[in-house]
This record gives C-alpha cells, sequence and structure tokens, in this order.
C-alpha cells in the first residue's frame, strides 16, 4: 500500500497531465514531479513509434543528464541496455510494462564491468534504473527512464506500482501532443496544397449534410453570413445559397455516388465554377465534398486551342482536364460516355503532339 501522500501526488500529477499536456508543458511535469515521486537523480522520456515488426525511440528529451547522453542512448546505447532489452519483451505481451535494473541484473561484478557500464552509465552518474513504458490503442508510445547513483537504494515493488498507476495519465498527455502535432502537419499540408490546386477552398459533409470539415472559409464570401471558424457544426441549407445547398443535396441523394457535379453559376461573386463530389469510406460511409474553384487561374490559352483547331466539346474536355477531372469525372460532367471522353482525348493528344495530359497542359499553357 502506497502512502497517502504519494497518492496525493499521484492525483496531482494526473490533473497536471490534463491541464498542461502542451509540448511547452509537459517537461515541466516529467522533471519535478516524476522526479520527486521517485525519488531519482535525473530522468529522460523518450516518444516511441510502432513500425511494422518494430520498436524505435525518438525524440528524446533527458533532466539532470547532458543532452548529447540522451541522444546516445537514443541512437545506440539502448541497444545495451539490460533493462530496455527485457522491457522489449514484455511490450510485446502488455504494452505497459515496467523494469528495474535489480530485475535484470544477475551479478553485480559483471554489470560494472559490463561495455555498457563502464561506457555509458559510468559517465552519466547512472547506476540504477527503473524504466517503462507509456501505451495507448494496445501501443507503446512513450518511454520513461527514471535513474538513481550507487549510494542509493534499488527501486522496489511500490515503484513499479506507482509506475502503473501514473502511467496511464501521462500516456493520455502523449497521445494528446502528438494529436495535436499531427492536426498541425495536417493543416500545414491542406494549406499548402489549396495554395498549389485550383481549389480556393472546400467544406465537407457528412450523410446528413452537416458541415465535418473546412478549409480556406475565409475566402468563400458566398457563405450565408457565417464567421469562417464558425462553420463546422452547420447544416449545408445555413451555410450555402440556396442554389448551391439544392446542388450539395442532389449530390447526396444521388444513386450515382461515384459521379461528380460541375455547373457553373455566373450570378454567384467568385463562385463561378464549383465542383460536388461524393467520398464512401471502406466502412460504407458516405460524405459531400463541395469544391470552390479558383476563377482566376486558367492554365491553358485559349488562343492555343484555337491554334491547334480544338472542336467546342474538345476544349470543354481540356478545361475539365486542367481542373484535376479523372475520365469518369469528365463523363458524368459532360454525361457522355467514357469511351467518348477516351475517343476525344485520343484527338485533341493528335492535334496537339502530346501523349498525356500532362504534356497537354504544358503544351497549351498560357
Amino acid at each position: 500500500m502506497l502512502p497517502k501522500s504519494e497518492l496525493k501526488q499521484i492525483a496531482r500529477m494526473g490533473r497536471l497531465s490534463q491541464e498542461c499536456a502542451t509540448e511547452a508543458q509537459f517537461a515541466d511535469i516529467m522533471t519535478h514531479e516524476l522526479m520527486a515521486l521517485f525519488d531519482s537523480g535525473s530522468a529522460v522520456f523518450l516518444e516511441m513509434q510502432c513500425l511494422p515488426g518494430d520498436v524505435t525511440l525518438s525524440s528524446c528529451t533527458s533532466y539532470a543528464i547532458d543532452n548529447a547522453h540522451g541522444l546516445a542512448y537514443q541512437s545506440y546505447y539502448h541497444r545495451e541496455d539490460p533493462c530496455y532489452q527485457r522491457l522489449r519483451g514484455l511490450i510485446a505481451e502488455n504494452p505497459q510494462s515496467s523494469v528495474s535494473t535489480d530485475r535484470v541484473i544477475e551479478s553485480e561484478y559483471r554489470y560494472i564491468n559490463s561495455h555498457y557500464y563502464q561506457d555509458f552509465l559510468q559517465a552519466t552518474g547512472i547506476h540504477k534504473s527503473l524504466i517503462f513504458t507509456l501505451a495507448g490503442n494496445q501501443k507503446p508510445v512513450g518511454l520513461v527512464g527514471l535513474h538513481r547513483r550507487k549510494n542509493h537504494a534499488d527501486y522496489t515493488e511500490s515503484d513499479h506500482l506507482k509506475a502503473q498507476l501514473v502511467a496511464p495519465y501521462l500516456s493520455t498527455a502523449v497521445m494528446f501532443r502528438q494529436q495535436e502535432r499531427l492536426l498541425k502537419q495536417q493543416g500545414l499540408l491542406k494549406h499548402s496544397i489549396l495554395k498549389s490546386s485550383n481549389i480556393d477552398s472546400y467544406l465537407l459533409f457528412n450523410d446528413k449534410l452537416i458541415c465535418i470539415g473546412a478549409s480556406g472559409t475565409e475566402r468563400m464570401p458566398l457563405l450565408k453570413s457565417v464567421e469562417p471558424e464558425l462553420v463546422l457544426g452547420m447544416h449545408c441549407n445555413s451555410l450555402l445559397p440556396t442554389q448551391l445547398s439544392a446542388l450539395v443535396r442532389k449530390k447526396q441523394q444521388s444513386e450515382d455516388s461515384k459521379g461528380l457535379l460541375s455547373e457553373p453559376f455566373d450570378n454567384l461573386v467568385r463562385a463561378s465554377h464549383v465542383r460536388v463530389e461524393t467520398i464512401i469510406c471502406d466502412s460504407g460511409e458516405v460524405y459531400v465534398l463541395f469544391l470552390l474553384l479558383k476563377n482566376d487561374i486558367e492554365l491553358v490559352c485559349e488562343q492555343r486551342m484555337e491554334y491547334f483547331n480544338l472542336t467546342h466539346r474538345q476544349k470543354e474536355i481540356v478545361h475539365l482536364v486542367q481542373l484535376g477531372f479523372t475520365n469518369p469525372q469528365i463523363s458524368a460532367a459532360l454525361d457522355i460516355t467514357a469511351k467518348t471522353v477516351e475517343n476525344h482525348l485520343t484527338q485533341i493528344y493528335a492535334k496537339t503532339y502530346t501523349h498525356n495530359k500532362t504534356s497537354l497542359l504544358r503544351q497549351l499553357h498560357v
């Protein structure tokens, strides 16, 4: 049974892990709270990545140890660490496990005279270790290492119990940080894709036509008096003008869920062209994607198409190609068969002396 003071300390760490899970604040939890709880002189925290057939260490942060030694452990010395080797075997059955030096060392003499101890531990002032994993979704997500010097006592069963109690709190904090990092990366990726494409902005609707995703909405003036940051959770009818919301509903109710609708709206400011697509997940869920296309970018030149004697229908196909439409999408947008699209493209390639869509756009570039 743990003393009441340590149980209170663990409960405090639980609260802090929820309140201070961001990148900058998480390190404070690791240093002050963990080292005090486990009466340790130094600590190390590493995130873990589960790759096919292996678990790797990354993002090492060390406390009261020279950072170079922490990086050396991450890159090489973990292979020499008997605690880590035992832990690798345990996490195959239980991703949240703990190991201490006293549980893996058969001979103190052999341990002190080992290459790992002489070259690494002795230089860092470490003699005893307790390492435990943090886990989520049945996978290890982090590793905590706590250390004591030679004149300190071994880690005990109560220390292992404390590790079991505190690990779930820290695991939640680590997964929150990873999710926060992923969202930032996705945001940067979406911004980059929109910037380099013909898409000005988009709205993603679920099967009930509630907006569950959006980007670039600050450049979507056709929204119905809605602040761009408030679009999530709103119904399509509340966001878009009547004719556009009708187009989204039409697509959501369409039997041909793989098709695509594309219609011009000359009376809408900066919405001369929109695309509405259906996305079907492997689980069967259906979503509707509303795309507002840029109307101030032309990749192909009208004069160039005239020069190569393209027909009106062939020009239509070229314009859809520059918008990134696939052959089936061109077929659906123009209400012609896929075979007819292929025939038109073959004729276009012959007229323009090209052989694929990339070379075609390069040939017809402004």
